[in-house]
């Protein structure tokens, strides 16, 4: 499209096939636009009165303003129906976050236990939920839960410790796969530090 310019209210302005053939299918009557005639380089020119391209031009501008709006109203609409779905799917996350809760390592030093001491420290897992926490200790499937951090890591020291006597108690050959491996590991990480048992 050509850009119209609004001209002066007197004087009638020509224009191009172009840009008649523009206000034609703009909706411009034929009438309201008078045969001017060819210029040196061959191209027709027509004449168009100042009050009827002032009008044309306000009527395009309305319309493009009006063409502009529904396209600023459609990125509105596609904008808001975005938001809407990232606001959901955080809202999910949230959710799976909250349900799954927060895992990190930590160190037990000790067993809290006057028979038995650590050889070395042991990497347990912690796991902090709404309303509680889990600890465990994955090599031998060992695990406790408790509302507070605390409570949790001594009763896991508890269960490790129980769980160590009991599979000492047991003989080896009664004893599964999995027991047996749980055993060596207790056996390669715990010591007696009390008196001997009789």
């Amino acid at each position: 499209m050509h850009e119209l310019v609004r001209g002066s209210c007197q004087a009638p302005h020509r224009v191009g096939r172009a840009l008649y053939d523009d206000l034609i299918s703009a909706g411009s009557h034929p009438s309201s636009i008078a045969r001017w005639g060819p210029m040196a380089t061959g191209e027709e020119m027509y004449e168009i009165s100042a009050e009827t391209l002032d009008a044309i031009v306000l009527e395009r501008g309305f319309a493009g303003m009006h063409r502009r709006m529904g396209s600023l109203e459609r990125t509105i609409a596609s904008a808001i129906e975005q938001v809407v779905a990232l606001s959901a799917r955080l809202q999910t996350l949230e959710e799976r976050l909250a349900s799954q809760g927060v895992t990190r390592q930590a160190m037990v030093c000790d067993l809290g236990h006057e028979d038995y001491a650590l050889k070395c420290p042991i990497s347990v897992v912690v796991e902090e939920y709404d309303e509680e926490t889990v600890a465990r200790f994955p090599e031998v499937e060992a695990f406790a839960s408790a509302a507070t951090e605390g409570e949790a890591l001594s009763l896991l020291k508890q269960e490790i410790v129980e769980l160590y006597e009991e599979l000492l108690a047991t003989d080896e050959d009664e004893l599964g796969k999995l027991p047996r491996q749980w055993r060596r590991v207790l056996s390669q990480l715990i010591q007696r530090d009390g008196p001997p048992q009789r």
